[in-house]
């Protein structure tokens, strides 16, 4: 496993996988480099802020641009579908925010999380049929600040399940 000691060491782990995957598929259809060329990457690490431990979830898409965005604590990580316009990215971010706000929250993580992944789905699925960058199923991972971490399986329907084994990281 390589050590990430800054930030465009993750950038650069990511420019060596498009590579390698340019080059496995370069005799093949075209339909490969423009996969390779729209595919995001989601990732959450470990840093520090003001010397308190922070937990941060980090984004890059070709598309946007050389950085990543990153998310912190509080902050939901809203990312649009790339061939949206800049007001319609506009749109869904407030579109999203505004659902999250009226979500009853308890206190019972494993019921918040239900209705957060519920709710997800449910706005997916709205704006689904104009881009087609969004797919029509969801995978949800969780990653907490206990540093407990989990992936869904491949959801489907809104009547599914969405439970998550949270697992101790390793």
């Amino acid at each position: 496993m390589d050590l990430v000691e800054h930030a465009g060491d993750i950038l650069n782990m990511i420019h060596e996988e498009q590579k390698l995957f340019k080059n496995k598929y370069k005799y093949s259809s075209e339909i490969y480099n423009r996969l390779i060329e729209s595919t995001g990457w989601i990732f959450t690490y470990h840093t520090y802020k003001k010397d308190n431990p922070l937990l941060r979830l980090a984004v890059y898409h070709p598309n946007l641009g050389e950085g990543f965005g990153i998310y912190e604590k509080g902050n939901p990580a809203i990312i649009p579908p790339f061939e949206a316009t800049k007001e319609e990215r506009e749109l869904i971010g407030s579109f999203f925010e505004d659902s999250f706000k009226y979500l009853t929250k308890t206190n019972d993580f494993k019921q918040n999380l239900q209705n957060y992944c519920k709710l997800i789905f449910l706005l997916i699925k709205e704006i689904q049929p104009k881009y087609p960058s969004i797919s029509k199923y969801v995978q949800y991972g969780i990653h907490t600040y206990e540093n407990l971490v989990g992936i869904s399986r491949i959801i489907k329907n809104e009547q599914e399940s969405f439970n998550i084994q949270l697992d101790p990281l390793t």
